[in-house]
């Protein structure tokens, strides 16, 4: 009996000691990675001009961020999301649903800074279509600011006379003197067949929560520091809207 005691002993000393090592490896990897290195994933990227409904998804499937470079360099960093709320990057959500981010490349905006291009997906959701970020970085590797730049989620449904489509997005424009210039919508369209002359009609509040939809146009300026400031925004009429 006190033979095995004495083993049991050693054996979960060996587990405590194994553990320890394996966490000490950890936090020497961690310090391993540095921003040289985060930043050589990222292809110099130029020519964009917006991204939109018309190119929204060619960049989704770039080279996914490997987990010690996102817990470095992106955890809990906050970005301006389209409602200019501070959000953190995470990659569990509050459904439960996992979100991978993604390279997709570097912009050459300002000499006294990095600017980052990333993508996310979040996996299970069948209305995410995309949506990136853009980050700056100081040459030192310090964060600056971050700043949802474009996204799209949407829902259809087929009836036998009636499509329903829920759906937000924002699409983005690159202006002169790194402007840029944003184009917000969150909508709930109906579109009914009548019966009677074949003609579809396009009705922006026909169902859903009307005090939730918007139309709206923003301009943001990205500072010589690499901050993102909000120039002006300007409320459209919702039924002008498009899908």
């Amino acid at each position: 009996m006190r033979q095995f005691t004495l083993q049991l002993l050693v054996t979960l000393l060996i587990l405590v000691l194994g553990c320890g090592t394996d966490k000490t490896q950890d936090n020497e990897a961690m310090a391993d990675i540095s921003f040289e290195d985060f930043i050589a994933l990222f292809p110099q990227f130029s020519g964009i001009k917006e991204i939109n409904a018309d190119n929204g998804e060619e960049f989704k499937e770039s080279p996914e961020i490997e987990a010690i470079y996102f817990q470095n360099f992106l955890q809990g960093k906050t970005y301006l999301n389209q409602l200019s709320e501070k959000l953190q990057f995470n990659q569990n959500t509050t459904d439960n649903q996992e979100i991978t981010y993604r390279v997709v490349g570097q912009l050459s905006l300002d000499t006294h800074f990095y600017s980052l291009l990333v993508s996310a997906n979040s996996e299970g959701d069948p209305t995410h279509k995309w949506a990136y970020y853009l980050l700056n970085y100081t040459k030192e590797g310090s964060y600056i600011d971050g700043i949802l730049l474009s996204y799209r989620h949407s829902y259809l449904s087929e009836e036998t006379l009636q499509e329903i489509a829920q759906s937000e997005y924002r699409y983005v424009s690159f202006l002169p003197k790194n402007q840029l210039y944003f184009v917000d919508v969150n909508y709930d369209n109906t579109l009914q067949s009548n019966a009677a002359n074949n003609d579809a009609s396009f009705l922006l509040t026909a169902a859903g929560d009307k005090a939730t939809q918007y139309f709206r146009e923003s301009c943001y300026q990205i500072e010589a520091n690499g901050i993102f400031k909000q120039l002006k925004v300007v409320e459209r009429n919702k039924n002008e809207a498009k899908p």
